[in-house]
């Protein structure tokens, strides 16, 4: 049987911290233990940070999660959703949470999936991008793609009534900040990480970091020829250094350095693996067709493997 109105569930704080994640309630200390048993507090510090931070997830499935935080001066929304009927069930969810408007939506790459929606949100909601965001959404954009999407299902086309392109309004080049009332959001351009113009976003008070998608949980990413396994590295350490409690990947659901740490340790080894085979004086092709990591068997995205060992080429030969 279906919780009634399900949608609207709020789950209150004391009822998180002062039973389910309590070790000294009589009751409730031992689902603490299972958690807590995670390893690092994990969970434990997830939801300390998050309800620190009044943030409402909105997971439209496990791949895509959105953002919103509510201020008194409005609201500021992390991407725009997967696909139009996303959208809508973030703007649904936020109209439940709050009358003031979206003044902000913040991109943290300019794909299809993360950027379809904009028109659901603005106006009133001023759309910031890293510089390129415009020029890499008009270059992918496609007529045809709206129009397959839309025919998938009669929801499908009700969700993209209204649909127009909307490309940021505001790029920045390299930093920016934004101050709205008592928060602070720092914005950083990551480069050459995954798309064509991705930002991290960093909440120092609430210790909540964006990465974008320089990582991923437990995938292959999709490294465009473009992409460097350095810069990726590189985006990675200066993220760590920061010091997040918190830490929501452009793909997958939140956790912690964690997340950073894994996937510098496979950059790692696959650019060993690779050098060694070169040293062997293997061609691209050899290696593509001979080279596993069983220790990543568990990863999703395996299609994505070979394009993984390309870029370790590229950067072992300096390209």
């Amino acid at each position: 049987m279906r919780i009634p109105n399900a949608d609207r569930a709020i789950i209150d704080p004391v009822k998180l911290h002062g039973y389910l994640l309590s070790r000294s309630h009589p009751v409730g200390r031992f689902k603490a233990a299972f958690f807590h048993a995670l390893g690092e507090d994990t969970f434990y510090r997830i939801c300390r940070a998050l309800e620190r931070f009044k943030m409402m997830w909105v997971e439209i499935d496990m791949y895509e999660p959105h953002a919103l935080r509510q201020l008194k001066e409005g609201v500021v929304l992390i991407d725009s959703g997967l696909n139009p009927p996303d959208s809508h069930a973030v703007m649904k969810a936020v109209k439940q949470l709050t009358s003031q408007p979206i003044r902000f939506l913040i991109n943290t790459e300019p794909h299809n999936d993360h950027t379809t929606g904009h028109f659901v949100f603005s106006p009133p909601a001023v759309i910031i991008g890293a510089h390129g965001a415009t020029e890499s959404m008009k270059k992918i954009y496609d007529p045809k793609r709206i129009e397959k999407l839309s025919a998938q299902s009669p929801e499908m086309r009700e969700a993209f009534q209204g649909y127009r392109l909307i490309t940021p309004h505001v790029e920045y080049k390299d930093k920016m900040t934004l101050h709205l009332g008592e928060r602070t959001f720092e914005l950083t351009h990551l480069r050459d990480v995954h798309s064509e113009s991705d930002t991290a976003i960093w909440l120092p008070k609430e210790r909540v970091l964006f990465s974008a998608a320089a990582a991923i949980v437990k995938s292959y990413n999709n490294l465009r020829p473009f992409v460097s396994i350095p810069a990726i590295l590189g985006a990675l350490k200066m993220m760590k250094s920061l010091n997040p409690e918190v830490v929501v990947t452009g793909h997958g659901p939140p956790g912690t350095t964690k997340i950073f740490d894994d996937t510098e340790r496979f950059y790692t080894l696959l650019l060993e693996r690779v050098e060694r085979m070169v040293r062997e004086g293997k061609s691209l092709d050899q290696i593509k067709e001979e080279l596993k990591m069983p220790e990543y068997d568990d990863w999703g995205r395996k299609e994505r493997f070979p394009n993984n060992i390309e870029a370790a080429y590229r950067a072992l030969k300096g390209n």
